[in-house]
């Protein structure tokens, strides 16, 4: 998952989505600034979290957990929505209009309305670089036309163009 010394990697306008950090076995979140401050603790009311994405715009966050992708009200613990993605997920990122899920292992990219959830379409990351995407633990950043996927198995971090499947290592 990321860690605070992570994110200044991350290009800085994507750092505003990512101000809270999940623990894996319990659904305890530690919140921190962007200067890497911490803040507090809440309970998002999910276990098994591998990934939390706080929505700029709105008091609304996205967690990935279990099998699903969930959206929550801050400062509430119920769902606003859910999406299935039928096995772990391993990562969930919002932007603009669009949450990009990913499963933790492959390279389906499940496109869902942000707004309540409803499923848009499915894209698949290229491989033809050699590309082989293994686990994906809570590192995945959508913003601008590309999309970020961590690996945690290759140490490898993923440079997409989102919707059009083309991928490059970085």
């Amino acid at each position: 998952s990321f860690t605070p010394s992570l994110l200044p990697s991350l290009p800085c306008h994507s750092l505003v989505s990512l101000p809270r950090f999940p623990e894996w076995d319990g659904s305890t979140v530690h919140r921190y600034t962007h200067s890497e401050v911490y803040i507090t603790t809440f309970n998002c009311g999910a276990s098994a979290v591998r990934q939390i994405w706080g929505d700029d715009e709105t008091e609304h966050y996205y967690v990935s957990t279990s099998s699903y992708v969930r959206k929550k009200a801050w400062p509430s613990t119920s769902d606003v929505w859910s999406y299935s993605m039928g096995t772990t997920v391993g990562g969930a990122s919002k932007y603009l209009e669009s949450v990009y899920a990913m499963k933790s292992s492959g390279r389906d990219v499940v496109v869902l309305r942000a707004s309540d959830g409803q499923y848009v379409r499915t894209f698949q990351l290229s491989t033809a670089g050699g590309d082989n995407f293994g686990n994906l633990f809570g590192g995945l950043v959508a913003v601008g036309n590309k999309l970020y996927r961590g690996d945690n198995v290759q140490n490898t971090i993923y440079r997409c163009m989102k919707g059009m499947g083309g991928s490059g290592r970085t």
